[in-house]
């Protein structure tokens, strides 16, 4: 607690809560729930939990998360995004996989477990530099990668940080520093998280939002492709003391 004079408003003293506090703990067995809350709750709850057994697909094989840059979950979702808005490019970050999917029928539920945030989707024009410097910071240092779908990137984690990309093709096109794209990719991102906050400074006239979840996007995707089949392909490698590709040899970065 702190002290102040009102008649100077300076600060003459402070109490701290530790002299007299406790701890109070809230842990679920000590608490128990409200009669009148838990009826407000109850039809919500239980339109939800029906909503999560829906089958929405199925999936012929169990998908996982494992890799840097690629994986059978990380491609699954990552095509439903770009397919949905016929977009250039996708881009997740991997951290925002939750969860693996086991082969069987599919559920809301299961979407769920793997997207459980309510990222949305927007379509975001980017130049070829901004997407370069999107990959670039995602393989400097000890970063984690960077997940997309539209585009082949090889990398050399032995070159200096910020140009280890040594080939880039988006669709099916050499990368070109001028050309715009159409990148769909989550709110989440495009407010700075993850490192990315360079994408803060996109101006508003690129950005569409789309209204449209992720979890969403992945689902419709399901619907229309079930048994879903997705497989690691070359959308992701590396490629040590590969010599790096004419076209991104020359300065880029000073103009992003």
């Amino acid at each position: 607690m702190l002290l102040i004079d009102r008649a100077t408003r300076n600060l003459v003293g402070y109490e701290g809560a530790h002299a007299d506090g406790t701890l109070i703990t809230l842990f679920e067995d000590e608490i128990w729930p409200d009669p009148e809350i838990t009826e407000v709750i109850r039809p919500h709850h239980e339109a939800a939990e029906a909503d999560m057994g829906k089958v929405i697909g199925a999936t012929s094989a169990s998908l996982g998360r494992g890799g840097p840059g690629a994986s059978l979950v990380a491609n699954l979702v990552t095509d439903a995004m770009r397919e949905r808005f016929d977009g250039d490019l996708a881009v997740q970050n991997a951290g925002g996989l939750r969860a693996d999917i086991q082969a069987g029928d599919l559920t809301t539920r299961d979407i769920f477990a793997v997207l459980p945030f309510g990222n949305e989707l927007q379509i975001v024009t980017m130049d070829g530099r901004m997407i370069r410097r999107l990959i670039e910071s995602r393989v400097a240092g000890r970063s984690g990668g960077i997940l997309l779908s539209g585009a082949r990137v090889a990398i050399d984690p032995t070159r200096p940080d910020w140009d280890r990309v040594v080939e880039l093709e988006i669709g099916g096109q050499p990368w070109d520093p001028d050309a715009e794209y159409d990148v769909v990719i989550t709110d989440f991102l495009m407010e700075g998280n993850s490192g990315l906050d360079f994408l803060t400074t996109i101006p508003a006239d690129k950005i569409t939002p789309t209204g449209v979840t992720q979890a969403e996007a992945v689902e419709q995707y399901i619907g229309r492709h079930s048994p879903v089949r997705p497989r690691i392909d070359d959308r992701w490698v590396e490629k040590p003391g590969q010599a790096q590709a004419p076209y991104l040899a020359k300065p880029w970065l000073q103009d992003s």
